[in-house]
C-alpha cells in the first residue's frame, strides 16, 4: 500500500513539472493601441484608458491616440471619463492590436432591444420553467452577428437589461453577467417539465413587433424559426410602430404573447420605472397620462428586487459605491428570473 501511494506521489510531481514546462505556456507581453473620437472623427484628450485588472493606466494625446504594452493574457480596455460616455464600453484583447477604437459624446442614449413576456395576461409565462426554455433556445450571439453583418454595425449583445455605460453598473459586473447559453435540448426539457411539448400541450406564442422595421423583422423570423425547432408555434403578430406604442395598446397589455420592441435609457438612469412592481400598469389607469410612469409592461412582482431599485435611487441615504452594489445584487434576480429576453443594444449620440 506505501508503495502504492509513492508511486501515485511521484507520478503527480512528474505531472506537475510536465505541465510547468510544456503545458502552461508563458504570457508574452504584447503592444496595444486605439484612438478615441467623437462620432465626427474628431480625437478626444485626456481620457484616462484604464488597462486590465488595474494593470495600467494610459491617456489619450491631443489627436485622441493611446498606446500601451500589456503584460499578456486576456486584457479588458475601458475607457474613462466623468464628461463622457463610450462606445464600446470596452474591449477585450488577448494579442497585439493597432485597432481598439471607441466613440464618445457628452449625451447618449441606449436602446436595450428585448423580447418581453407578458406574464400579467399570459399565464404560461408566469411559468419560469416555460420563460428560461424560450430564452435557452435563442441563439442571440449568431442572431447579432447576422444583424452586424448585414447592416455593416457592431451591435453590442446583452446579458441584461442595462448597459454597461450606466452609471449604476460597474464595468466588471456587466463582463461578469453571463445570460443563458444556447441549448436547445435543455430548452426542450424545461418546455417538458412545464407540461409542453410531446407529451403535454403545444405553447402557442402570439409574437409582435413593429411592421416594416427590417431589423426586428430579421430578429423575428430567427427567433420563431429557433423556437418551432423546440416545438412552440409562433403566431405572427405584427402592427404598425403607431398601433403598439398607442398607450392603450402597449400599457393596456392588449398584446397578449411577447413583444420585441426597445427601451431607451441614458446612463444616469435607474431601472424604478421599468421593473418596480408599483410600476406596473393596473385596469383603470389614464394610459395617456400615466403610461410612461408605468413601464413595467412585464408585470414583473419581485419584493426583493424593489427594495433593491428603492435603495440604489436613494443618492442621500447611499454612495455611489453602495448603489452600485445595490445594482449588481438586481441584475443578479431579473437575471435569474428573466421577465425578459436581452438581445441587443443600439445607440444614439446626441448633440453631434
Amino acid at each position: 500500500m506505501k508503495t502504492l501511494k509513492i508511486a501515485a506521489l511521484l507520478s503527480l510531481l512528474m505531472l506537475v513539472l510536465l505541465a510547468g514546462c510544456e503545458g502552461v505556456p508563458d504570457q508574452e507581453p504584447f503592444d496595444i493601441s486605439g484612438r478615441i473620437t467623437y462620432p465626427d472623427g474628431q480625437g478626444i484628450e485626456n481620457v484616462k484608458i484604464n488597462i486590465g485588472q488595474g494593470e495600467k493606466t494610459v491617456e489619450t494625446d491631443e489627436e485622441g491616440n493611446w498606446e500601451a504594452t500589456v503584460s499578456g493574457g486576456n486584457v479588458l480596455v475601458v475607457p474613462i471619463c466623468e464628461e463622457y460616455s463610450f462606445y464600446p464600453a470596452y474591449r477585450k484583447v488577448q494579442e497585439d492590436s493597432t485597432d481598439l477604437t471607441f466613440s464618445g459624446a457628452e449625451m447618449l442614449v441606449d436602446f436595450w432591444q428585448h423580447i418581453t413576456f407578458n406574464a400579467k395576461k399570459v399565464e404560461a409565462f408566469q411559468d419560469l420553467r416555460v420563460r428560461k426554455a424560450l430564452f435557452k433556445a435563442i441563439d442571440r450571439e449568431a442572431i447579432v452577428m447576422e444583424i452586424s453583418n448585414h447592416f455593416d454595425f457592431e451591435f453590442e449583445i446583452a446579458h441584461a437589461p442595462y448597459s454597461p455605460r450606466m452609471d449604476l453598473l460597474r464595468v466588471k459586473d456587466a463582463v461578469d453577467i453571463g445570460g443563458y447559453d444556447y441549448d436547445p435540448e435543455r430548452a426542450k426539457a424545461l418546455l417538458e417539465e412545464a407540461g409542453y411539448g410531446e407529451e403535454g400541450d403545444q405553447l402557442t406564442v402570439p409574437f409582435y413587433t413593429t411592421k416594416g422595421d427590417m431589423a426586428r423583422e430579421m430578429i423575428q423570423e430567427s427567433v420563431s424559426e429557433m423556437w418551432e425547432e423546440i416545438g412552440v408555434e409562433v403566431v405572427i403578430s405584427n402592427k404598425t410602430a403607431q398601433e403598439i406604442f398607442d398607450p392603450g395598446f402597449l400599457y393596456g397589455l392588449e398584446w397578449e404573447g411577447v413583444m420585441m420592441f426597445a427601451w431607451g435609457s441614458r446612463p444616469e438612469g435607474t431601472p424604478i420605472a421599468l421593473w418596480h412592481s408599483e410600476r406596473i400598469p393596473q385596469e383603470g389607469d389614464d394610459y395617456w397620462e400615466d403610461g410612461y410612469n408605468k413601464q413595467n409592461v412585464a408585470g414583473w412582482e419581485n419584493p426583493e428586487a424593489d427594495a433593491l431599485m428603492d435603495k440604489m435611487t436613494d443618492e442621500d441615504s447611499y454612495s455611489l459605491e453602495e448603489r452600485q452594489e445595490f445594482m449588481a445584487e438586481f441584475i443578479e434576480i431579473w437575471v435569474e428570473e428573466i421577465p425578459a429576453i436581452p438581445l441587443y443594444f443600439t445607440i444614439e449620440f446626441e448633440g453631434y
